[in-house]
């Protein structure tokens, strides 16, 4: 979970609204401006112990962050490439704030941990038998631990409540409510 102290650092800084790249890359996070493969990342450190971490919501960044002094190697993997703090959504729907104010770059708020990289994909299989996780790019990402930290569906899989009441989880559910008004 993001401390008050974080929130407050994260809140100051200038971050331009999150844009989709139109194909998914491994990042490295240290510098953050370096692409790496996928198969670098997983043989970044061959004798290291891989943690795939599918998520960037609070429970997977905050997993990521708490092995930074690990001796493992962490690979990140979400859909999108910015991570959104849900308790401010209201404000964006309301107008009070814009996109920019309650989404920040996965690779900012990770820049610092060596140990960490981050690929923008979508997760296609678990494979817990042979420990792979494959993309639906067809990026195959072998680890030794698996933490799944992906966000409860909208309406607790129940789509007919939508009608009756508008889900509030993402950036495109404040604004969609936002243009209602």
């Amino acid at each position: 979970m993001v401390s008050d102290t974080e929130f407050r650092r994260l809140s100051r800084m200038s971050v331009a609204p999150p844009v989709e790249p139109p194909v998914h890359h491994a990042l490295r996070c240290e510098p953050p401006s370096i692409m790496a493969t996928e198969s670098e990342i997983a043989i970044s450190q061959p004798n290291t112990p891989s943690v795939v971490v599918v998520g960037a919501g609070f429970a997977g960044l905050e997993a990521v962050r708490t092995l930074a002094n690990s001796e493992v190697h962490v690979t990140l993997v979400d859909m999108k490439n910015h991570h959104c703090f849900q308790p401010l959504l209201y404000q964006l729907a309301t107008a009070a704030l814009s996109p920019a104010d309650v989404a920040w770059p996965i690779r900012s708020i990770l820049a610092g941990q060596r140990n960490a990289a981050v690929l923008m994909a979508e997760v296609k299989a678990m494979d817990t038998v042979s420990r792979v996780l494959i993309t639906t790019d067809g990026v195959r990402l072998p680890f030794d631990y698996l933490v799944v930290a992906m966000a409860s569906p909208a309406h607790f899989n129940h789509p007919e409540w939508a009608k009756y009441a508008p889900g509030l989880k993402t950036i495109e559910d404040a604004t969609r409510i936002r243009a209602r008004r």
